[in-house]
Formats: structure tokens, sequence, C-alpha cells
């Protein structure tokens, strides 16, 4: 045992105290992050969404987990969340002509990752993001209950 150490031993195990010093200040909280400003539909509309989105969504395949991861990243990465989350309704947001454009481009992208089968239950007139996004929810995760 070191003469000039405080130690002392509990059930718990070592523990070191020094009663001449004040503990440790606690870390500062992480910096917030600015919220993501949405890319323009102008240029939503030249993304190559199946580079960002590779799978195809599925019946068959049971792939919704790993499609919808794909769709979570690309509405993170270009500030769209707002448009599945349902956080924001389209019908809120109709005298919005770059949102309105935002949330069509959603839904053709939608479109364009599913089977033909799947778009057959889903597709409804007036489609909006949010509503498409639900009903390819509901659809598989009813379905695996």
């Amino acid at each position: 045992m070191d003469f000039f150490s405080d130690s002392s031993s509990s059930a718990g195990g070592d523990q070191t105290t020094n009663p001449f010093t004040s503990p440790p200040p606690p870390p500062p909280p992480p910096p917030s992050l600015p919220p993501i400003q949405p890319l323009p539909a102008s240029s939503l509309l030249h993304l190559p969404i199946r580079s960002l989105v590779p799978d195809v969504l599925d019946l068959e395949k049971g792939n919704y987990i790993r499609w919808s991861r794909f769709f979570q990243s690309v509405f993170r990465q270009f500030g769209l969340r707002d448009h599945v989350n349902g956080s924001v309704l389209a019908s809120d947001r109709l005298q919005d002509a770059k949102w309105m454009q935002s949330d069509f481009c959603i839904v053709s992208w939608l479109y364009s990752t599913i089977t033909q089968e799947i778009l057959d239950i889903v597709m409804q007139p007036d489609d909006t993001a949010l509503h498409l996004w639900s009903a390819l929810a509901d659809l598989f995760l009813d379905n695996s209950l």
C-alpha cells in the first residue's frame, strides 16, 4: 500500500477519494445540430433514387425493413422527413408549390421502387407522400403481425 494514497476498500471494490478536491465538472452537452434545409424540388427531380434506394420493395422478398431504411436515410439526408412522418400534412401545404412539388417527387420515387403488385394495392388518386408511405408500412407491418 502506498503511504501517500488515500484509498479505501468497500464491498463494491476499490475507491480512491480525496476530501480536498471537488469532482470534475460534467461534460458539456453535445451541440445541437441545425435543422437540415430541404433540397429544392428542382434538384430532387434529378436525384438517381434507384442508386440511393437499390432495393425494389417486393411482397415475396419481405424486404420492407431494408427498403424503408434506405428511404429514411434519403429523407434525413435531404431534409424531407416532414413529408412522411405526419408532422406536416399535404392538405396544410396546398398553397406551397415548392413543398407540394417535393411531395409529388417523393410519391414518384416510391412508385418507382415498388413492384407492380404492390403498386396495384396501394396506388390512390391524389396520393401524397405521407398517405403512400403509411399505406406501404401498413401493408407490410400488418402482414408481419
